[in-house]
């Protein structure tokens, strides 16, 4: 008798294609629910820190998964470029 692989969430049945853990609808609830926990979560670098080769400028733009600054690049050449910082909580895994 073929054992029948179930969600861990809900229980409901897997079809094979999908691998062991949860369904697609708990899968996609899963990442809606750290979506919308996202920015709970901070980005504590402000304007003039510095990230290795790069100074932040000014925030440019802010979604759910993180912060972009515009930054000033000093090697191996002198540029403006935009950088992303992504949201990080320690309470995500």
């Amino acid at each position: 008798m073929p054992t029948t692989r179930q969600c861990a969430e809900c229980g409901t049945p897997l079809p094979d294609e999908v691998p062991e853990g949860a369904c697609p609808i708990c899968s996609l609830r899963g990442a809606l629910d750290f979506a919308d926990a996202a920015p709970e979560a901070a980005v504590t670098e402000k304007p003039g820190d510095r990230i290795g080769r790069y100074k932040l400028l000014e925030q440019i733009g802010e979604g759910g998964y993180g912060v972009v600054y515009m930054a000033e690049q000093a090697e191996p050449i002198r540029r403006r470029v935009a950088l992303k910082l992504i949201f990080y909580s320690p309470d995500a895994g």
